[in-house]
């Protein structure tokens, strides 16, 4: 029976490609995201002490790993560390070699999660995800993620069928990971009176940390502030 199992396992494995341009789209997407934040966010803002947390980025503990503790926390330090991880997730978002870029991403997304002072559940979510895509990138052999590759041309050794199992086995656990983090912030969001009315997204926009600058809030309260509101929301 285990040896059915087996052969079917991997006959599946043969005939499907875990490294495809789809999840390349989604890593280009969370480099992109997190590039954005950090080119638009000088250190001043990212990096700064609050109630209880009277050093700045936050060093302690495994946060000691994070790239921005690599030196002493004088703001041009961590300026010249803001702007290389800019250009260091420039190059993840291209494609280029997974492999190598896939451990980087982590690093970084880790990082900022760990050590800013000015993070949101979107910035956990990214290190969460790009830790769960190592296995994937790691096993990827192509040079860019954007390629196209052909099962038929690939050589289906021993490696390859193993490497590609444990991506697929990877691309599934993070199937499963989004799933329950959805499934999890629909179901709270239902106990929220202003989920339920259409109207957290007007009280979203209005905090001064996560919400709009004043010049999108100008251009898009006329719809804040009616009924449309309802929309975005749900």
């Amino acid at each position: 029976m285990f040896k059915k199992l087996k052969r079917k396992i991997l006959n599946w494995t043969n005939s499907n490609i875990p490294w495809t341009n789809v999840y390349g789209l989604a890593r280009s997407i969370i480099a992109m995201s997190t590039a954005l934040t950090l080119a638009f966010n000088d250190s001043y803002i990212l990096f700064k002490p609050a109630a209880g947390i009277p050093e700045y980025p936050q060093c302690n503990g495994i946060s000691n790993i994070s790239i921005f503790c690599l030196f002493s926390n004088k703001y041009i330090y961590l300026e010249i560390i803001r702007w290389l991880c800019v250009i260091l997730l420039v190059i993840i978002a291209s494609g280029w070699r997974p492999c190598i870029t896939g451990i980087l991403h982590w690093w970084i997304s880790y990082s900022f999660h760990a050590s800013a002072l000015t993070v949101d559940g979107g910035d956990q979510v990214a290190a969460v995800i790009t830790l769960l895509l190592i296995p994937l990138t790691l096993t990827d052999p192509r040079k860019w993620h954007w390629q196209v590759m052909d099962k038929n041309i690939l050589i289906w050794d021993q490696k390859t069928r193993y490497t590609s199992l444990l991506a697929f086995a990877t691309s599934w656990v993070i199937r499963f990971q989004v799933a329950v983090l959805y499934l999890n912030s629909s179901v709270a969001k239902l106990k929220t009176s202003e989920w339920l009315d259409g109207t957290a997204v007007y009280y979203y926009i209005q905090q001064p940390m996560l919400g709009m600058p004043s010049i999108l809030k100008d251009i898009f309260n006329p719809i804040l502030t009616s009924s449309l509101v309802v929309i975005p929301t749900w």
